[in-house]
Formats: C-alpha cells, structure tokens, sequence
C-alpha cells in the first residue's frame, strides 16, 4: 500500500472514531455542524541561521486548504537530502503530507508521514558529535471536530524503529503512539541545547499544529540557530453551529448467525440535512474484538439502510449503534456463528504397557461454543468431553481394549454442522519373548565360549550379561531376521567355577521389556581359585603325612589280596 493511501486510512479511522465519541457530549434533539474550517500538512520544513542545501520550501507539502467546499489534498511523494551547514545532515524515504474535510461529519483532519529517517547532528568546536537520528516511520495527525457546540481538538505522532545516540551514547527511545507531546532528547554542553520532542503541538487561536519530531539545535556563542519539523498536521476550525436532529436504529434480522453474518440488513431514521449515519458493531461480552463501522448518507426521505458485514465480531451479544452528530440509538441483539471445527492433535503411539498404562490421555482442539466433542477409543463407548478454550482431553481406561490397531475418533456436532477427526495407533502391551540356551562351561570352551537363544524380530538389539559382580561381562547383540541372537566367541575363563547366570534383555517395537535367563555350570575355576596350597614339611605335619601314606598303602594291599 502507498504512503498517502496509509495517511488517507489512517485518517478515515480517525474520523470514525470521532464521531463515536461525539455521542458522549452530545444534547438531546440538536446536531452540530461545522460551518468552516481548514488544513494543511507537510513532511519536512528547515529553518535555520546557516546555508541550507536542499531544499527551499516544506516538503511534501499539501499548500493551505479551505472548506467550504470540502478539501480532500494529498502532496506529492517526495525525498529528503538536506544540509545545514556542516552541522546538519538530514535524508529521508517517502515524505507525503494529506488534509481533508467533512464538515458534514464535523471533521478536519491532517496526517503528515516521513519514512526512513537519518540525521546526523556532526561536531561543532569545541562541542563533539552531537547527535545520530534514525527511524522507520514517522507520522501525525492533526484533528479537528464539532463536539456538542464545541470544538475539540487532539493531536497524536505514530513512531516506528527509532533509534538515538548523544555524543556518541545510546538514548532509550520509546516508539509507539504518543497522544501528548514528550521531549525524547534535551541536552545542554557549554551554553549549546539540543531538544528533540515527540508529537509536539502548538495551538494558536483555532489552529492546532502538530510535529511528529521536533528538533531545535541552539548553539548561541557560535550564532548557530536550526529548527527541523518532521510530519507537521495543521488543522484550523473557527465554530460549531447547532440545527435540529434525531437517529435511530433497527437491526432487520432477530439474531447474527452463520448464514448472514457477512451481510447484516440494518436501517432506521435520521436527519436530513446533517451529517451521515454512522454505525458502529460493538461486543457486549469479553473477549471484545474491534468495531466494525461503516458510513451510510440520510436520504432526503430522512431515513438510511445498509448491510453490515460483522464476520469478525465474537459470538454472543453485539450492539449496533448509529450515530448522526451528537444523536445515536442502538439495539442489541444475539450472534452465533460457531462452526463445529475438531482435530486430535495428540494421542500417543504406541500404546504400551508402561506407565501411566492403563490409563491413556487424547487431546486436540476444537471450535469453542460449537458444544462438546465426542470422543471414541477402539471398542470403548463414546464420550462427551467439553470444549474448552478451544481445547478438549480425555483420559480413558484401555486395558479392555483389544491388541493391534485402535481408531480414535472425536466428533464436534451443532445446528452449524458437523466436523470429526480420527487417528489409529498400536496397542502392544505383551512383552518379547526372549530366550537363552547356553552350554555347560568346561576347559575346552571357556576361551571362545559361544551360546544364544530367541528374541522378537523387529525389537532391539538384545543386551547379554554373562555372570555378576564387577566381573560381568555385557555384550550387545543383534536379534536376527529369523528370530534368534547368538553371542560369542567370548573368554569366560576368568569367571568363577559354579553356576554362571546369563541374562538376554530386549525391547520389542512398543518399547515393552521382555528377558531371558539360564545358569550353565562352570567345571573350571576361574581367577583366584586355581593352584594348590603347599604343605609344611616336618613335625605333626609330617607324622600325618606318613600315617596317610601308610593307610593308602594298606587298602592297595588288601584290595590286591581280595
């Protein structure tokens, strides 16, 4: 969208916004109108007391305009490349200024926008760099309107992307709105002021003047005087006068639904004469979104009809107001438009039999004040579970459920439609079946000792341990395509004569655990028990080691005689 078709919206809405709170002010059976007024808006002016290069006259400058008859002026877009001196330099984007009147609305409005501003504030003996300027928009306004007999008048400066530093230091600087004026950046060094004020505004009789940016630059021992006015708004009317009026209102349908929510009829009577009909769609329940509002002319009939398109108001109670200078009369009345809009967005897969097992937890979102949203897990009954915040859970108990796939559906049902969403996961709860077969240990096999067993194809790898204690031995194997693991060759000769617990883990496809185990016996010792102690030779132990000797030598005997 071009910089003037922004100014002109952003003036539009301005005015709209006006004659709503025109109503607040207003007297019992009289409306108000301007009988003149003027405007005028620019981008840029410079005055000052040193050579200026590049430019002699505002920029982007709409010239002074009168009503009546109504003004509606938008400058030319132009670009800034101005230099003060060797004090000043100062580039822009797009500067456009726009004015236009609707004294028939009791209106005048001004709108001035600089976009993509750079200055540069450079050093001045025996001062330092003074000041760097930048920013992404700059814009005012500058209105104007006949309120109740009086006139009231207000200013406000929109800014994006600013940035500042003084003297080579960074100044915070707030963009946003500003409806009063706020000096950003007032320094003093050595008897010199630089002053940077923001929506700064001027009133001289009927005539409010509005400055997005304010820049005064006084260096006084060195004669340097510089005056920069960045988006001025000017907006001038003298009087109100009053004459006679009424409004009112009728809503032609009993209630806002799906059907004719972009094509509201609406009607009613008004002043012929005085200013057009404004209605305004306002929420009566929170969350309140924007008004919608449209303008419609008082035929010479004195009435007025048109259609409203209130699709972006929320469901519940919306009042429409009309409003013709100071009068209004509003009605109030019922829309619903929710569409049943339902999706899961969550349901865990697979179901396995690991905690919170059997209890099983499905969301998703679903169109709130669309009613509740039936929710179906595999054989299990339906559900009603409320939509809330545009969200629904449901917790249910799946251990009745049967293995293998279980549809989930859940379902949003109202007087609009109907909408519905399913997903299917994996029930698997039953662990793997694993195995281990695994011969006795012996001398001949303890070196490359090799065993396996059975395991679930698809799980994971199986994890083998081969004894206990720190002299355990952990293999990782594969389950092979057919069904089977085999471990080994593996030195198992260190580990202890006896019974060796091998144990095979593995977790199948729906992370369940499952294990198997055996205890094939060791005949061979391991470290630490190979080796025979040595016996003390002589006294005691020597006279028991012949005693021994001899009893051996006696049973040979007798066995040789038998």
């Amino acid at each position: 969208m071009s910089m003037d078709m922004l100014v002109r919206n952003r003036a539009f809405r301005r005015l709209v916004a006006g004659i709503a709170a025109a109503t607040a002010l207003g007297m019992a059976g009289t409306a108000f109108a301007a009988t003149a007024g003027a405007g005028r808006a620019y981008g840029l002016n410079v005055t000052a007391s040193l050579p200026i290069v590049g430019l002699t006259v505002p920029l982007g400058d709409t010239g002074e305009q009168a009503a009546l008859p109504n003004f509606d002026v938008t400058s030319p877009t132009v670009q800034a490349n101005v230099a003060v001196g060797t004090v000043l330099t100062l580039t822009t984007g797009d500067i456009v200024g726009h004015t236009e009147s609707h004294l028939n609305l009791n209106q005048v409005t001004s709108t001035a926008s600089v976009a993509g501003l750079q200055a540069n504030i450079g050093a001045i003996a025996p001062l330092p760099a003074v000041l760097a300027l930048s920013a992404g928009v700059i814009s005012s306004e500058a209105r104007a309107i006949c309120v109740g007999g009086a006139v009231q008048r207000s200013g406000t400066t929109e800014i994006a992307n600013i940035t500042a530093t003084v003297f080579g230091n960074a100044i915070p600087v707030a963009a946003g709105t500003y409806t009063a004026a706020q000096d950003l950046i007032n320094v003093g060094l050595l008897g010199a002021t630089v002053r940077l004020t923001v929506n700064d505004m001027t009133t001289t009789g009927n005539r409010l003047a509005v400055s997005g940016l304010h820049l005064v630059v006084s260096v006084p021992f060195l004669n340097i005087n510089i005056d920069v006015a960045l988006a001025r708004s000017e907006v001038d009317m003298p009087n109100c006068a009053a004459a006679p009026g009424s409004v009112t209102i009728t809503v032609d349908e009993p209630s806002v639904t799906f059907d004719n929510q972009n094509s509201v009829p609406v009607s009613g009577t008004c002043t012929y004469g005085a200013s057009n009909v404004t209605i305004t769609v306002t929420d009566v329940e929170p969350p309140v979104t924007a008004d919608v509002s449209t303008t419609v002319a008082c035929d010479s009939n004195g009435n007025y009809a048109t259609n409203m398109n209130v699709s972006s108001q929320n469901d519940g109670d919306v009042t429409f107001t009309a409003v013709q200078d100071t009068e209004s009369d509003d009605e109030t009345v019922n829309k619903n438009t929710a569409v049943p809009s339902v999706t899961i967005t969550s349901a865990p897969d697979p179901i396995n039999a690991a905690p919170p097992y059997p209890n099983y937890t499905v969301s998703g979102s679903c169109t709130t004040g669309a009613g509740n949203v039936s929710v179906v897990i595999g054989s299990l009954p339906a559900v009603s579970v409320p939509c809330t915040d545009g969200g629904w859970t449901h917790t249910a108990d799946v251990s009745g459920v049967a293995e293998g796939t279980v549809t989930i559906t859940a379902t949003q049902t109202n007087v609009n439609g109907e909408d519905s969403d399913t997903r299917d996961v994996l029930k698997d709860t039953i662990p793997p079946i694993v195995t281990v077969e695994a011969d006795p240990i012996n001398a001949g096999n303890q070196d490359t000792y090799t065993f396996g067993g059975t395991c679930e194809i698809g799980g994971s790898d199986v994890t083998v341990t081969i004894g206990t204690g720190p002299n355990a031995i952990v293999l990782t194997v594969p389950c092979d395509d057919t069904g089977h693991w085999t471990a080994g060759p593996v030195d198992v000769s260190e580990l202890p004569r006896g019974e060796v617990p091998i144990t095979a883990t593995q977790t199948d496809p729906a992370s369940n655990p499952g294990s198997g185990s055996a205890a094939p016996v060791k005949s061979t010792a391991g470290a630490g028990q190979r080796g025979i102690a040595p016996v003390p030779v002589g006294g005691v132990w020597a006279g028991l080691l012949l005693l021994a000797t001899g009893l051996g030598f006696l049973r040979r005997r007798r066995s040789g005689d038998a």
